[in-house]
């Protein structure tokens, strides 16, 4: 049975591809609608972050595996921009970001908060490339 690839391991690879539709090919070949939120809330304007900027306080999963991965985690992002969720108080919204950092594999997890900084933990990958892999995602 073939593992799946994390999402941090799919957006490095396609930025380390050398050719713009290469790129662009890998990304849509590997197209889902979690690596379509991340990409989302990394570059889009209009995503903004509700959480302090750097890296918060977290221990990384140990026992990373298939099921501990962030495409499982991607849809409950939308807590943590502004407009997601007003009634959750800024501690509560922190404590789950951490929460969320200590559960996924250490990549995703450093991917997740680069992205929470607008930008990705790696070069090579723009978002120019990524709008034409995926019109309209922006």
């Amino acid at each position: 049975m073939a593992t799946r690839k994390s999402i941090a391991w799919i957006l490095e690879f396609t930025a380390k591809l050398p050719d713009e539709q290469e790129q662009i090919k890998c990304l849509q070949a590997n197209d889902c609608e979690p690596i379509r939120i991340i990409l989302q809330y990394c570059f889009h304007p209009s995503a903004k972050w509700l959480l302090p900027e750097g890296p918060p306080p977290y221990k990384p999963c140990e026992y990373p595996n298939v099921d501990n991965m962030l495409y499982g985690e991607a849809k409950k992002l939308y807590l943590f921009l502004e407009g997601g969720n007003n009634s959750l108080n800024q501690l509560k919204r922190e404590k789950m970001f951490i929460d969320l950092l200590e559960s996924i594999t250490p990549a995703d997890a450093k991917l997740l908060i680069s992205v929470k900084e607008k930008k990705l933990p790696f070069t090579g990958l723009s978002p120019e490339t990524i709008k034409k892999a995926y019109p309209g995602i922006f």
